[in-house]
């Protein structure tokens, strides 16, 4: 049997840095742990919450959680937080911001530092969401796909993110959508693309960002899809 496993990572009491604090991450968080184990039969002993962390308290829980994971398991990394982008080179790198961050090439979390974590991992399933302002600088391709019988047997990396503008405080459209979705589907099977088709006109609507969901990292990724199992 798929085991699921999540690290939920919030950040809120951001000081100094030109960070304003973000009071409503962590409840946030805390919402979806709830939702992941009342209605998706996630083991709460299988969720990891890192809350007001600094990077190398985030990096090395990932790095060991990542390490330990097998070819049976799924696994959601969601980060609440503070994100930014800038250019190296040609490329577009996305950054989130963990608390008591100094400095963008030092101790933010980069997307190519999570393309190295990920890249080892045996797990089946590797989503990703990420609620700061990052997707602008995501690798991958942008696919919505149409669910098929073969995607579960596949190996998938995926990011679903919140669309390419800075969080600001206060309450998260994205996250109130996904839970919104999460809560209200009926359907054993809800396939990542189909959770991104639920949740893009109201977060359009409502926050005026087009949420993205992509590929990401360039191993392991075999085109299946991330599959939330509805409990009986």
């Amino acid at each position: 049997n798929p085991a699921f496993h999540a690290i939920l990572i919030a950040c809120s009491d951001y000081k100094g840095g030109g960070w304003n604090p973000l009071p409503t991450t962590i409840s946030e968080a805390k919402q979806l742990k709830s939702v992941l184990v009342k209605k998706y039969g996630f083991d709460s002993t299988n969720i990891v919450e890192l809350y007001n962390k600094d990077y190398i308290k985030i990096l090395s829980t990932m790095s060991s959680i990542l390490e330990s994971l097998n070819e049976n398991d799924n696994l959601v990394i969601y980060f609440a937080g503070h994100g930014t982008y800038k250019n190296k080179g040609t490329e577009l790198v996305g950054y989130w911001v963990p608390l008591k961050a100094t400095n963008i090439d030092v101790d933010y979390i980069s997307s190519k530092k999570l393309d190295e974590l990920v890249a080892g991992s045996k797990a089946k399933h590797i989503l990703m969401l990420s609620d700061a302002c990052y997707s602008a600088a995501m690798r991958g391709s942008e696919e919505v796909r149409t669910p098929s019988k073969w995607e579960y047997k596949l190996r998938s990396r995926q990011v679903l993110t919140s669309g390419g503008m800075e969080k600001v405080p206060g309450e998260s459209v994205f996250v109130k959508m996904v839970l919104e979705a999460l809560q209200k589907n009926e359907d054993t099977l809800l396939p990542v693309s189909e959770l991104y088709s639920i949740i893009y006109g109201g977060v359009k609507k409502q926050s005026n960002t087009e949420p993205k969901l992509n590929d990401f990292g360039k191993d392991g990724n075999e085109g299946g899809q991330f599959y939330f199992i509805k409990k009986n």
